[in-house]
């Protein structure tokens, strides 16, 4: 096999880590050589499985690997395609028992990247974010697409904002200015009932490097936040320490 010693095992490994659900949102983030790596770390392992299977089989399937030779009429053909077929399987079988969206935020808690995680958990469980960009323009809304199953390194974000504003320059207060939801609401409403229009329509993009801020978005909390007074100059605070006599 020559070179094909160092190529097959790497080709097969990253078959099956592309297709998996568990591991293929974890791979796109990881650098060239750890790719690389790790891929000829998992093929090795389905190459011994299969050549394993070659062997067990051998004189059990005379006329399967007659017709297979005609095919693939080179050496260690048997134990490369039999590799890349146990891959591709296990691969799909993972995939059965798995969820798309628990999987992307598994992988992207493992990377630390808490940003990215809370944009997932929100676009699994449906609920309302608010982004803060460096511009200083916020979006409250729905989380649509985290670009985690793209192989940029800055991916776009996507979602259907309910509400926009601005972080005030000097308290950082969130300012909502204008609001989407019953807008969009009323508008969908009036379309027929064939119409293209969908929320999706009206969803914004921009990329993640952007993202300066994200957290969670209820509007009772936020309403109820927003009648406290500001009681940051009162002289009581219990941050502020007391003067020794």
């Amino acid at each position: 096999m020559g070179f094909g010693y160092l190529v097959f095992p790497a080709v097969v490994g990253f078959l099956f880590l592309a297709v998996s659900r568990g591991t293929r949102f974890g791979l796109m983030r990881l650098s060239g050589y750890q790719v690389v790596f790790i891929s000829a770390l998992v093929g090795t392992f389905f190459l011994i499985l299969a050549r394993i299977l070659v062997l067990v089989l051998h004189d059990w399937c005379l006329a399967l690997q007659w017709v297979w030779q005609v095919f693939a009429p080179f050496e260690y053909s048997g134990t490369i395609g039999l590799s890349a077929a146990a891959a591709l399987t296990a691969a799909l079988l993972w995939n059965g028992v798995t969820d798309k969206h628990i999987s992307a935020r598994r992988a992207a808690r493992r990377g630390g990247n808490q940003i990215l995680w809370l944009l997932r958990d929100s676009l699994a469980k449906n609920r309302m974010v608010e982004i803060t960009l460096r511009s200083k323009k916020s979006y409250v809304g729905y989380t649509q697409d985290t670009g985690i199953t793209t192989h940029r390194a800055d991916p776009d974000i996507t979602l259907i904002p309910m509400a926009s504003g601005y972080r005030h320059h000097e308290t950082r207060e969130l300012v909502l200015t204008t609001s989407y939801g019953p807008k969009i609401a009323g508008f969908l409403a009036s379309q027929p009932n064939e119409s293209a229009w969908s929320y999706k329509n009206f969803q914004v993009a921009f990329p993640f490097s952007e993202i300066v801020s994200a957290r969670f978005f209820d509007p009772t909390v936020f309403a109820l936040f927003q009648s406290v007074p500001d009681d940051s100059n009162d002289e009581s605070s219990p941050n502020e320490e007391e003067d020794g006599d």
